[in-house]
Parts: structure tokens; C-alpha cells; sequence
């Protein structure tokens, strides 16, 4: 179950996260490239088909969601506080 939680069900999540994130920026994965649609193509499958599997170790599920959430808050810290009008662009 520890395996599985963090080689299988980790990626499942994260990428679930990522489509959301995509979806809240009204921006769709076609829209990228062939790394982000590989990134969020796990999350074409039903989360409710995942019930089952997270449920059989919450605890190292939740380990590894909080592993993953500190190296996104750590990724988050290195990029600058404010930056330039000159380095923005949409």
C-alpha cells in the first residue's frame, strides 16, 4: 500500500490537482504541450474510481500529499515576491 500510495496514487492526485488548477485559469490542457497533456492525462479518468484504492492507507496517502505540497511551497518560495512590469506577459 506505501508503494502504491506514492508511484500510483500520488501521481493520480496530482495530476487531478493540475487539471483543476487549468480549469480554474479557464485555460485547457490542449493547450500546452505534449509534457503537460502526459501531466494531466490521468486525470481523464473518474476520481470516483479511485475511491477505493486512496481509502485503503489514508495515512501514507496523506504523507505523500503532504510531501508533494511542500515541494510545490518550496518551488513557490524561489520564484520573486514581485515581479517587474517588464517581466510580466500574458
Amino acid at each position: 500500500d506505501r508503494t502504491m500510495a506514492w508511484v500510483s496514487h500520488l501521481p493520480q492526485l496530482a495530476g487531478e490537482a493540475l487539471a483543476a488548477a487549468l480549469e480554474g485559469a479557464a485555460l485547457p490542457a490542449s493547450a500546452g504541450g505534449p509534457g503537460l497533456r502526459g501531466a494531466t492525462r490521468l486525470a481523464e479518468s473518474p476520481l470516483g474510481l479511485w475511491d477505493d484504492l486512496l481509502r485503503r492507507a489514508p495515512d501514507e496517502m496523506a504523507r505523500a500529499l503532504d510531501a508533494l505540497l511542500a515541494e510545490a511551497t518550496a518551488l513557490r518560495a524561489t520564484l520573486p515576491a514581485r515581479p517587474h512590469a517588464a517581466d510580466v506577459a500574458d
